[in-house]
């Protein structure tokens, strides 16, 4: 889960290899920028590289550029950001 004090405002759930992910976009206080995240039990999904580190993957947008995605393509910045971060767990675990 973020760390306290976040406001989560969208949260999805995914299967993938029997496991089940969420998937959570939320702001930090006093930080503007949306994040989205993957969670497996409450814990950041860590994802291992070919050199063999590991490191959760988070995904932000500014609110700005936020409004800006919307008005060009009619889509979700953070439905897309969503979508990528569970596609990062698809891909890589």
């Amino acid at each position: 889960m973020p760390a306290a004090g976040t406001h989560v405002f969208k949260q999805t759930q995914f299967t993938h290899n029997g496991a089940t992910y969420d998937v959570m976009a939320y702001q930090k206080p006093n930080d503007p920028r949306l994040y989205v995240i993957a969670e497996l039990s409450g814990t950041a999904v860590l994802f291992t590289y070919a050199d063999g580190s590991k490191a959760s993957i988070v995904h932000y947008v500014e609110p700005m550029t936020a409004v800006s995605f919307r008005q060009a393509t009619g889509n979700s910045a953070v439905d897309d950001l969503m979508a990528t971060a569970e596609a990062d767990v698809r891909r890589m675990i």
